[in-house]
This record gives structure tokens, sequence and C-alpha cells, in this order.
């Protein structure tokens, strides 16, 4: 389930630019069990955060989903006119799909890797 969900934005690929229509964001942290003996409870602390995105884009090349698959990306996620979230993030899946209307979309999925984890608001 998506935590985060919007309208527009960019997902740019050395320097080609494909405009984001919707996306979805989700972001993630791992639980390191830190019980000891004598707790009768277990206790968490926080470990390490990841998060991924689905952007869906017109498509603009039938090669788009060969091409940006295992490829790093920009992303800049619009929650309104002044609001968005950016990162860079590892494409792991492309597919095409279409509405009644025949019009090809392109879903790109990514997610953070430890060099690019970071996704900022701003």
């Amino acid at each position: 389930m998506a935590v985060y969900a919007g309208y527009g934005g960019s997902v740019t690929f050395n320097a080609v630019d494909l405009e984001a229509q919707r996306w979805e964001l989700t972001t993630s942290v791992d639980l390191i069990d830190a019980t000891t003996l004598g707790n009768t409870n277990r206790v968490y602390t926080a470990g390490l955060k990841d998060w991924r995105a689905t952007v869906e884009c017109f498509q603009k090349t039938e090669t788009d989903t060969i091409a940006y698959v295992s490829t790093t990306a920009t992303l800049e996620l619009y929650i309104d006119d002044t609001h968005k979230f950016s990162g860079k993030g590892i494409c792991t899946n492309a597919r095409i799909t279409s509405d009644r209307n025949d019009k090809k979309k392109l879903v790109l999925e990514f997610e953070g890797n430890e060099q690019t984890a970071t996704i900022a608001f701003s």
C-alpha cells in the first residue's frame, strides 16, 4: 500500500525526461530486535530505511522498457504545485499498459539503494 500518491512529476534517465502522469511512493524501515535476556517483551530499534516508487508515464518509444531497467534515474514526484519528493532510484521493473482509448503507458518501478536511498521532501 502506498504511503504517498500523486499526479505529475518527472523521471529523468541520462537527460531523457519522461513526464510522470501518476505515482505512488512507499517508505519503510527495517526493525532490529534489541531484546535482551530478562526482557518480558520484545524490544525493537529502527534499522535501515528504504523506499519504493511506481511511476506511470506515457510511452514514447517501443524500446523504453528494455532501456530503463537496471538504470538509475532522478525522480521528482509532485504532491502539489510547490511540494515534491525527489531522489535517485534504480529502475527494477518496466511494463507497458494501455487504457480503453488504446493510449500506451509505461509503468516503471524504482527502489532506492545504498548510495541513493534518501528521498527528500521539499
